[in-house]
């Protein structure tokens, strides 16, 4: 379902009428549009759910008809299987473990001695996997792309 974000801009009022304009689906732009999606959605098969997002956003660009870009994009995500990334610990245990040293920042400071990189390094050599490994992500974001057997066809048809 797509939030009033997107579908806001497409209400039309007509006296005390309130309807949806319809994107006209023989257009050849957006049917252009759609196919570009597909591809890049595709590609962003077995990457993360965040990796997709910047996909779209770089696609929109400055582009007037974001909008219906990112309702498309909606429809495509909302269609999909995403799958959670593999860590050591459950993400929320290793976040928990990484926010106990308070905030921290790519650069040392007067109040925060301790950069971003030694946390996740001290918190890998305690679990005792490589600093790499670790990948302190939200539960939202931190996910795979769409699984292998997704097919957009029959979101598009």
């Amino acid at each position: 379902m797509l939030t009033s974000e997107l579908i806001r801009p497409r209400l039309r009022m007509h006296g005390s009428t309130l309807h949806v304009e319809m994107v006209h689906e023989q257009d050849p732009s957006l049917q252009q549009t759609a196919q570009d999606l597909i591809s890049l959605f595709h590609h962003h098969r077995s990457q993360s759910q965040a990796a997709w997002e910047e996909a779209v956003r770089a696609y929109e660009g400055a582009g007037v008809d974001y909008v219906l870009i990112r309702g498309l994009a909606k429809v495509l995500a909302d269609a999909a299987t995403f799958t959670p990334l593999s860590t050591p610990l459950p993400p929320a245990t290793l976040r928990e473990r990484v926010f106990e040293y308070g905030p921290v920042f790519g650069t040392p400071d007067l109040f925060h001695a301790t950069t971003r990189e030694e946390v996740l390094g001290e918190v890998a050599d305690a679990l005792g996997v490589a600093p790499g490994e670790l990948r302190i992500v939200s539960p939202r974001r931190g996910q795979r792309g769409p699984q292998q057997g997704y097919s957009p066809a029959t979101t598009w048809n």
